[in-house]
């Protein structure tokens, strides 16, 4: 579980700085298209529009490559179903009785879902 957070948290950070990288190489291609030189030099303005052709070649290339790669999951953190139990004096009954219990989550909330599953009997006794 460590293992695939730490995956997943670099693989964040990779895809955050590979489409800010896209973005400034899409923003440098949209300002040399409209380059336009002082001296109406059509050989510095070519030259610009050029490298600006290159420029979203290349973005559209990182974005290809930042697209590509597997995708980790996220980690979801599942609370363990935990029951605590008080002991009981000497000589009191001593057994637990499930009767038609639906597992799920949310109890009690508007967001209360139930597990496909049928519902559990169960009755377990303690000797002493």
């Amino acid at each position: 579980v460590e293992q695939q957070k730490r995956a997943y948290d670099e693989q964040q950070k990779r895809h955050k700085r590979m489409s800010i990288t896209a973005d400034k190489l899409k923003s440098a291609s949209k300002a040399g298209e409209k380059h336009q030189a002082k001296d109406h030099d059509v050989m510095q303005r070519d030259f610009f529009r050029d490298r600006a052709g290159r420029s979203g070649k290349r973005a559209a290339a990182v974005e290809r490559m930042r697209d590509s790669e597997i995708k980790v999951e996220r980690v979801v953190e599942h609370t363990p179903l935990r029951l605590k139990f008080e002991p009981l004096g000497a000589g009191t009954n001593a057994t637990i009785i499930l009767d038609r219990v639906q597992l799920g989550y949310n109890a009690g909330n508007e967001n209360e879902k139930k597990l496909p599953l049928p519902p559990i009997s169960l009755r377990i006794d303690f000797k002493d």
